[in-house]
């Protein structure tokens, strides 16, 4: 993260902040410095556009499309015109929003910047540096018998593997199960209901043992 020196147009003090932000044209230390800058602006005056008396509105609103004094000139106004849901302008902006709008790529900086938003002890699954690896018996070979005894479907919602290969969940959460023994320590999920098993963990180790509780093949 690198961090910049801006100087406050407003205030003049000097601020820290980090250069991917001041990039982008930050011009003020804080929120009540940006608006205090923009009350110090003439007002603009305009006509509403449903009843033509003149108004008065900032500077920042005067490229606006429209103008009323009111909500309830803005109400006979769209009602009038029919601008609304059903309206043309509507259906075009509809169409537009499908088409999508390119943004500007991420620079290597910015990349940077949101992977360290989400590294560490930032990310929500943080569980205070512990790594583990899988035991070497857990591999290609295993995890298609898994499936195929369970006839390629999800253990929980049924769901088969048609187009995405099924997730082999370790129902005790033990990476080194099969090194252990406990072949019955495994069910195949789908990816929605494997994503489910990382919160409230307690609660799907007993849901999912109770298959394997009507088994001789347990070895607990």
């Amino acid at each position: 993260m690198v961090m910049v020196k801006c100087i406050c147009e407003w205030c003049k003090n000097e601020y820290e902040i980090e250069r991917w932000i001041a990039n982008r044209g930050q011009r003020f230390c804080s929120k009540s410095c940006r608006m205090s800058w923009q009350m110090t602006k003439p007002p603009v005056y305009v006509n509403c556009d449903n009843c033509k008396i003149e108004i008065k509105i900032r500077p920042y609103k005067k490229n606006n499309i429209r103008h009323f004094c009111s909500r309830k000139c803005q109400y006979e106004y769209f009602k009038k015109y029919k601008i609304g849901i059903t309206s043309e302008e509507s259906v075009k902006n509809r169409a537009k929003a499908k088409l999508g709008k390119k943004r500007k790529p991420f620079t290597e900086e910015h990349k940077m910047h949101i992977g360290d938003a989400e590294r560490g002890e930032k990310n929500w699954n943080w569980r205070g540096g512990i790594s583990k690896k899988y035991c070497n018996k857990f591999n290609k070979k295993f995890k298609e018998y898994i499936r195929y005894k369970f006839n390629n479907r999800c253990y929980i919602c049924g769901k088969n593997d048609n187009k995405r290969r099924l997730s082999i969940h370790h129902i005790d959460y033990n990476k080194n199960s099969i090194c252990n023994g406990k072949e019955w320590a495994f069910v195949p999920l789908c990816t929605s209901c494997h994503v489910k098993t990382n919160n409230n963990r307690w609660y799907w180790f007993n849901l999912l043992i109770n298959y394997w509780a009507m088994n001789s093949d347990i070895l607990i």
